[in-house]
């Protein structure tokens, strides 16, 4: 795995953090910070003599997004969450963007446990599990009066923190 430069890491923790910190406080992610920071990743990418080139900016970003996707079209997810890890491609590459998306979902499961355990609402968080699982595998055995109650909002911006810095913790940055 190539390794960015400490700064360029540097920007994107900071960004992901004012990314969590806005999913905390708002549950919505600016579009102003997740194509504003893809912009820049992909940029420093381009000017900086260790960067990696803009292709593989944006297959990070290709893959970051498309890690997420499914959740979103499932209803699980909002699309600043998506744009999120799309935006840590960016910076990352498309190695990194896997990694980061792989950590994020165990984070995210993590979160959601805790969130749904908090709030008394396991049951419903489990039953949520089952018909996503059952769409997912036979779409046309769930009707579309099915959509199951939510459980709880998630910050997922958290998650995706919690993974990039799992990922950068792993890749010895």
């Amino acid at each position: 795995m190539t390794m960015m430069i400490p700064g360029v890491l540097l920007v994107l923790l900071v960004l992901l953090v004012l990314a969590a910190l806005q999913d905390v406080r708002h549950f919505r992610i600016a579009n102003a910070l997740t194509l504003g920071g893809a912009v820049l990743g992909a940029g420093l990418s381009v000017i900086l003599p260790e960067g990696q080139g803009l292709a593989w900016s944006l297959a990070g970003w290709l893959v970051g997004l498309l890690i997420l996707m499914p959740l979103y079209a499932l209803g699980a997810m909002g699309a600043g969450d998506v744009k999120l890890l799309a935006m840590a491609g960016a910076f990352t590459g498309p190695a990194g963007a896997a990694l980061i998306g792989l950590y994020t979902l165990i984070a995210g499961g993590v979160l959601a446990l805790v969130v749904a355990v908090g709030g008394g609402r396991l049951r419903q968080a489990l039953r949520n599990v089952q018909v996503m699982t059952v769409s997912c595998l036979m779409p046309s055995a769930v009707s579309a009066q099915a959509a199951p109650a939510s459980a709880g909002r998630l910050p997922y911006g958290v998650a995706i923190l919690a993974g990039s810095l799992a990922w950068w913790w792993q890749a010895g940055a």
